[in-house]
């Protein structure tokens, strides 16, 4: 199961932005229902409410954090760009 901080690496780095409260919120909702991870709180019900508060982005920032949990999209499917962004950043910033 991916990291929180993994989920927003892999948002920044795919879809070019990332909104840290909603991967928080989706993994809190399984916890606080005790019921598992992927259980509640990783279904279309949020995917329509991120959707409903944060537009289309919120959907698609929500689906990709599905599709993490469930192992379509992998750490290296994103990895790769993440460090590429952040050696630019590094090299713009000496």
């Amino acid at each position: 199961m991916p990291r929180n901080i993994d989920h927003i690496r892999a948002s920044k780095s795919l879809l070019g932005w990332a909104t840290p409260a909603l991967h928080s919120l989706i993994d809190a909702s399984s916890q606080v229902k005790g019921l598992g991870h992927g259980f509640t709180g990783h279904n279309m019900d949020l995917i329509r409410a991120a959707e409903s508060f944060l537009g289309e982005r919120g959907k698609l920032e929500a689906t990709l954090h599905i599709l993490q949990d469930i192992g379509l999209v992998e750490e290296d499917d994103w990895k790769p760009i993440w460090e590429r962004v952040k050696r630019r950043r590094k090299k713009d910033t000496v």
